[in-house]
């Protein structure tokens, strides 16, 4: 796809281009660089005394400062409600300074942080980059031209042998291959990576799968908008042993719907300052005001009546699928496989038996011991609709 043929998707409608949100923008902008111009003489200063612990602290809130500018690939898949990490009244907090990001890194992060060069290089040598010329760059976080309230934070960009730009990479790192809710042509469950692209011996694309996460699609769907670049390709390995690369390709409907959901949340959230609705895992950990009450309204009390109606339906289902277990289970007896015309359509194997503790053995033998490490958790609270 040359240039000149890159579908944008359309101005027409979107808030952030209006006067009132033009100008809530700058004044935004302005608060951030003037963070920006501290942070940053902070950082020479610490420089220049090779504060090395300091510098770090710098960078990072540096970089904190810098993402607050706009949605980037990482949020977006969050405000589309793809992210079961992340909710978009958590990210409203981070982007109006309610809430600090949290930089903590989970093992699987600091590993997939770790193995992403590994990983680049992997692809690299899968795709024969060096052969033809081409090679992989590192790129800066990118602010769209067209819409400035998106960023772009790629991984690497693939350059050819002229230096111009080929497509997209995205480095992910998977613990497992996790199932999703569809099902495939034989009846089984959808992983959420698909097998990967299929390459000749010439390392030409013979088979190309784009069955990635929702929240990667988006991702890199918004990359590419940004970077006005026709493909982008996902590096992943996945379990430490299993690589597989898979090409996107722009998608001009997908990219309307991005720069909608984005715009909407950075002008109706961000910039007028109103929250998003809060999910459960937003509420569950404030502390409640003990004896507080409120009064409820239409709305409340059909959301209340909808949940009654809702638990007795799964209740019955509940029993329903239960019913259907048992006279599958019943005809299964001893096989482990059901097949229909030669095709496989239900399975019911052996698992390997789980290793488990017996706390209550071990309190009895050992009750101060047992004592010792006993924990406390985290309060919590629970919904309960009255009869």
């Amino acid at each position: 796809m040359a240039l000149e043929q890159f579908q944008l998707p359309s101005l027409n409608s979107l808030l952030f281009f209006t006067p009132e949100y033009q100008e809530r923008n700058r004044l935004r902008a302005e608060r951030l660089n003037a963070q920006l111009a501290q942070l940053s003489a902070q950082f020479d200063e610490a420089y220049g005394l090779g504060d090395e612990a300091k510098l770090d602290a710098l960078s990072e809130r540096i970089w904190l400062t810098r993402r607050l500018f706009g949605v980037s690939g990482s949020v977006i898949g969050t405000i589309s409600g793809q992210n079961k990490w992340q909710t978009p009244y958590s990210a409203w907090l981070e982007y109006t300074g309610r809430a600090q990001h949290d930089v903590k890194q989970t093992a699987p992060q600091e590993w997939g942080h770790r193995l992403e060069p590994v990983i680049a290089e992997c692809y690299a040598d899968k795709r024969g980059l060096a052969q033809r010329g081409a090679a992989l760059v590192e790129q800066g976080t990118v602010c769209s031209n067209e819409f400035p309230f998106l960023l772009a934070s790629v991984d690497r960009l693939v350059v050819d042998a002229q230096g111009n730009l080929e497509r997209i990479l995205e480095v992910k790192t998977a613990a497992t291959n996790y199932d999703t809710d569809d099902l495939d042509d034989d009846g089984s469950t959808l992983k959420a990576w698909g097998k990967g692209n299929v390459y000749g011996p010439d390392g030409a694309l013979v088979i190309q799968d784009s069955q990635v996460p929702q929240s990667y699609l988006l991702q890199v769907m918004l990359y590419m908008l940004v970077m006005k670049c026709p493909k982008a390709d996902i590096a992943v390995l996945i379990n430490t042993n299993d690589f597989r690369i898979f090409t996107i390709d722009y998608d001009p409907k997908l990219a309307q719907g991005i720069v909608t959901i984005a715009d909407r949340f950075w002008c109706e959230h961000v910039l007028a300052d109103v929250p998003p609705a809060r999910q459960e895992s937003d509420v569950k950990g404030i502390a409640p005001q003990e004896g507080a009450r409120v009064e409820a309204s239409a709305a409340v009390l059909e959301h209340i009546s909808a949940l009654k109606t809702i638990k007795g339906q799964l209740k019955q289902l509940k029993t329903e699928e239960q019913a259907h277990r048992d006279a599958l289970l019943d005809f299964i007896g001893a096989n482990e496989r059901v097949f229909s015309q030669g095709k496989q359509v239900a399975s019911y194997l052996a698992a390997k038996a789980p290793l488990t503790f017996d706390k209550d053995a071990f309190a009895a033998e050992h009750p101060d011991l047992f004592a010792q490490y006993q924990r406390r958790g985290n309060p919590y609270r629970r919904l309960v609709l009255s009869k």
